[in-house]
């Protein structure tokens, strides 16, 4: 019998758009110093549309390129450029600020909370792709779990309460020796009950 697998839950719409844009394009630490350059220049034009930030012209303008194509290979280079815009999309909008002029901290702003939502995702998709193994039980492994979940229940009843009677109980039961096929499991435990029956099962030592 297999025992269930604690598999991670579906990805949602948001991950399975990080997963796809994770290899939509080469990752910027593998950008040669020009293909950088340029991805930069290219993505603060971009993210000035998405968000409305400000962008400084002429000498400014040249600085702060030259400063994010740093910053990216320094802090983001795991990402790749159709990432970035994605991030800028998915967020950019809502950061606070709007017609302030584009820097780098407004850009971790949305850099950083992305990175974390792509560990997460990243770990979702590996633990998909190498799912732990699924254990067999041994038929002596689910008897003594059975036992387990008899006892529980019987020691429920002990405190007056009502526990869920298994179908399976009586199975247990009757494999044990405690009753005949034809008795009824609840004088069963009416008689133990009565008798002041401690236990059913001895503790394992």
């Amino acid at each position: 019998m297999n025992s269930g697998t604690n598999l991670p839950p579906p990805e949602t719409d948001d991950e399975l758009m990080i997963i796809h844009k994770k290899y939509a394009a080469p990752q910027l630490g593998k950008l040669s110093e020009n293909e950088l350059r340029i991805a930069a220049k290219v993505l603060v034009l971009k993210i000035h549309v998405i968000t409305g930030w400000v962008v400084p012209d002429n000498e400014m303008r040249g600085i702060l390129t030259d400063q994010f194509s740093k910053k990216l290979l320094e802090d983001y280079s795991m990402l790749n450029s159709e990432e970035v815009e994605f991030a800028f999309r998915k967020s950019g909008t809502v950061i606070k600020d709007w017609g302030k002029q584009m820097n780098l901290n407004l850009l971790d702003q949305v850099l950083l909370p992305y990175l974390g939502e792509r560990v997460l995702a990243s770990a979702s998709e590996e633990k998909r792709k190498n799912p732990p193994a699924q254990r067999i039980y041994s038929d002596e492994e689910i008897l003594n779990e059975r036992r387990r979940e008899l006892e529980l229940a019987y020691q429920a009843m002990r405190d007056g309460k009502f526990p869920l009677i298994h179908v399976y109980f009586s199975e247990v039961l009757c494999a044990d020796g405690f009753i005949e096929k034809s008795e009824d499991i609840n004088d069963f435990f009416v008689y133990c009950l009565n008798n002041q029956v401690e236990r059913l099962y001895q503790r394992e030592k």
